[in-house]
């Protein structure tokens, strides 16, 4: 899954999906 998440929004689900 690939989704642009804010990095102010939320850090960590940025680090998942940037995993994924």
């Amino acid at each position: 899954k690939h989704t642009m998440v804010r990095k102010s929004d939320q850090p960590s689900l940025l680090l998942v999906f940037s995993s994924v």
